[in-house]
């Protein structure tokens, strides 16, 4: 569940291009940190999912430096 966007979980799971945006997004940062998601996420998971984009965005994304954390911000943004 962690690739998919937060609000897609939450709502009536129209689709929305933003969604694809985000998974994308997740996708770079586990090659950008050269680390499977799941254990990007794992001391996360107990929070709900829009918890765990916030906490990847402080935590993990500044790690990839600054070419990196602007693109993956772009795409990991709320829709």
């Amino acid at each position: 569940m962690t690739y998919q966007h937060p609000q897609y979980l939450e709502e009536d799971k129209r689709y929305f291009i933003q969604y694809d945006y985000y998974s994308l997004g997740m996708v770079l940062l586990e090659i950008g940190i050269w680390s499977p998601l799941q254990d990007v996420v794992r001391k996360y998971l107990t929070a709900d999912p829009k918890k765990i984009r916030e906490k990847v965005l402080q935590d993990r994304v500044p790690l990839l430096g600054h070419r990196w954390e602007v693109y993956i911000n772009l795409l990991l943004r709320p829709a």
